[in-house]
């Protein structure tokens, strides 16, 4: 599988039902290695946007390293922007 494919199908398979991808364009997908793959995306407000995607024995997972305009959530039929620095990224992960 191409590496922009499998972006988009581990993306949209965290969806629920009848929400659209935040993303509206996946630019540079490439592998890294056999166990991970990194991806620029254009958000659905035109904004840029890097995804990685991190083998799991049950397939793959996903984290935005970084996303600028901030955290995005799906609310009342379309995506917005979240003002909240809870959600502020990059994210960092306890050693």
């Amino acid at each position: 599988m191409r590496a922009d494919a499998l972006v988009r199908q581990t993306l949209e398979a965290v969806l629920p039902p009848n929400v659209p991808p935040s993303f509206r364009d996946i630019v540079g997908a490439r592998f890294v290695g056999k166990n991970a793959v990194t991806a620029g995306l254009i958000m659905v407000d035109g904004l840029p946007a890097t995804v990685s995607l991190t083998r799991w024995a049950f397939g793959w997972s996903h984290r935005f390293t970084h996303m600028e305009g901030g955290a995005l959530s799906f609310e009342n039929g379309a995506w917005v922007r979240v003002d909240d620095p809870q959600y502020a990224l990059p994210l960092t992960e306890a050693a």
